[in-house]
């Protein structure tokens, strides 16, 4: 069994989810997050800025394929 990255948690979950309200009500931007991270998250910030939504996996791992999200079971 792996450890649970949570930066890697929250992006997982959040083009999952596709919830952007968390991340505004909270205002969570790029420097709370460290490493490949950042990129990730900003670009996902960036992308629903200007389109409204969130990326879709397809998009995410397209713009970023060494990237490896987290699986969740359940």
């Amino acid at each position: 069994m792996s450890e649970f990255d949570v930066e890697r948690g929250f992006i997982s979950c959040l083009l999952g989810g596709k919830d952007i309200a968390t991340v505004r009500d909270n205002r969570i931007t790029p420097r709370f997050f460290t490493g490949d991270n950042r990129p990730a998250y900003k670009y996902i910030l960036d992308m629903s800025i200007k389109t409204g939504d969130i990326p879709t996996v397809r998009a995410f791992r397209r713009e970023f394929p060494k990237y490896s999200l987290e699986e969740f079971e359940g």
